[in-house]
């Protein structure tokens, strides 16, 4: 079942000394990063080592108040995998464990598509702003309860 989702899922502890291991993660998982399970289990770091520069000190606030706190893990962000951009979202449940280590059980998705699909419809929304204000005349967009949604300049 775990390969037929379309999200990777791994299984991640964290230990108060800093060491970490990946436990499990999902091939799904791996296909995000473009790397093999084993580069994880070997290497846990590598799973953030992709962070992209501007995102990094927001995943690690992320990561610092879910510790903190208890609360469940959630960061969505850049990584670049192979020269090429992926919007990731991250979300994880923590589990302390008896030796004091965190259990992260989390989901991860690429969420690039729906970035493009939102950076579209901004660039429409000011290209279509641009356009009204550019008549003399009164413009203006209601809604279907008749709420005023967008008027130009001259409105």
């Amino acid at each position: 079942m775990i390969n037929r989702i379309p999200i990777g899922t791994y299984l991640f502890v964290s230990s108060p000394d800093g060491s970490m291991r990946f436990d499990f993660v999902s091939p799904n998982f791996c296909q995000i990063y473009d790397m093999a399970e084993e580069d994880f289990l070997r290497e846990p770091s590598l799973a953030f080592s992709v962070t992209h520069p501007e995102d990094s000190e927001s995943l690690i606030e992320a990561n610092q108040y879910a510790t903190e706190t208890g609360e469940s893990f959630h960061w969505a962000g850049r990584y670049v995998v192979n020269d090429k951009i992926v919007w990731v979202e991250i979300n994880s449940a923590l589990s302390l464990l008896e030796n004091g280590d965190i259990l992260w059980s989390g989901i991860i998705r690429d969420i690039s598509e729906r970035k493009k699909s939102e950076e579209s419809l901004l660039k429409s929304s000011k290209e279509c702003s641009f356009a009204m204000d550019f008549f003399e005349d009164a413009i203006y967009l209601i809604d279907l309860d008749d709420n005023l949604v967008r008027a130009n300049r001259t409105f």
